[in-house]
């Protein structure tokens, strides 16, 4: 029997529907100056547009507010149908991805604003770009330029909102904690096929977090938070680890947690089982499966 297997069989901590408690909203600081604010222009090519946009990022001393929406136009060129400009759309960011705040940018921080820019027939191709926000403009360098596809029709210029940017982890913050989903381990020659669970019904697994240090680990005062996911565009799942009944682990010693999912109502066959531990930390314990969905 797999070790994993054993210390299902040993004992497993249940699961409890707690969740993270919601992240405070942080005072409104001043507005950002522009001279506080550094702009860098980025446009990739994409099936003949070009896509990407501007990240801001305060080098000043100080924490500062972006707000308002942003606005962009070309300084030169020349297109005979000229340029349209349209608005994007916000990205649906997960609640759980840790991030910077426009109300309260820190030194360091960035924000960004997508861009899309499409069929551009004229001649010359735009050099600049001006970004307005937050009453500054910025003078940025355009690189390369979108393909024509329709002589007669306008160029198009789509802007999105100001959006916050994910933050990357201190490498400190790593736990010594690797994880596996118990229920899809090989049980000596025969495969554990995944998960079962009925569509728009809750799945429950077992998932295992093993030690690999060489020293015992407790958890902190906070129990971590996980985030589990079943894809079809569906959004993850936040909830908190039950790691009150669990001492120290031991140096190679597993624990196994009791997990539970909600199954979206239109998923059929197998579909993808996602589960992070601690997502804010650096190169958090992951472990992948898959739900068999009954009918």
């Amino acid at each position: 029997m797999h070790r994993l297997q054993a210390a299902a069989v040993a004992g497993v901590i249940p699961w409890i529907p707690a969740v993270p408690p919601a992240q405070p909203v942080p005072r409104l600081a001043p507005p950002c100056r522009a001279a506080a604010l550094r702009a860098e222009l980025g446009l990739q090519g994409a099936t003949g547009s070009l896509a990407g946009g501007v990240v801001l990022t305060n080098r000043g001393r100080s924490v500062c507010s972006l707000r308002g929406n942003p606005r962009a136009r070309f300084l030169d060129g020349v297109d005979p149908s000229g340029v349209e400009r349209t608005a994007l759309p916000a990205f649906d960011r997960p609640s759980d991805t840790p991030h910077s705040s426009l109300r309260a940018l820190r030194p360091g921080e960035s924000a960004f604003v997508r861009l899309w820019w499409s069929n551009w027939c004229g001649r010359p191709s735009p050099m600049r770009l001006a970004l307005t926000v937050s009453g500054a403009e910025f003078d940025l360098r355009v690189d390369g330029s979108s393909r024509c596809d329709a002589a007669s029709a306008p160029s198009t210029l789509a802007v999105g909102p100001l959006e916050p940017r994910e933050l990357q982890p201190r490498t400190g913050s790593q736990l010594p904690l690797s994880a596996a989903i118990v229920d899809e381990l090989h049980l000596g020659p025969k495969a554990v096929p995944g998960v079962r669970a009925r569509a728009a019904g809750t799945a429950v697994f077992h998932v295992g977090l093993t030690n690999t240090s060489s020293s015992p680990y407790r958890f902190g005062a906070t129990c971590p938070s996980y985030v589990e996911g079943t894809g079809l565009d569906e959004r993850t799942e936040s909830h908190l680890l039950n790691c009150r009944p669990v001492g120290a682990i031991g140096p190679g010693e597993t624990v196994v947690f009791e997990m539970r999912v909600r199954v979206p109502e239109r998923a059929t066959g197998r579909i993808p089982l996602t589960w992070t531990l601690a997502p804010a930390t650096y190169l958090p314990p992951f472990a992948g499966g898959v739900i068999v969905v009954l009918r």
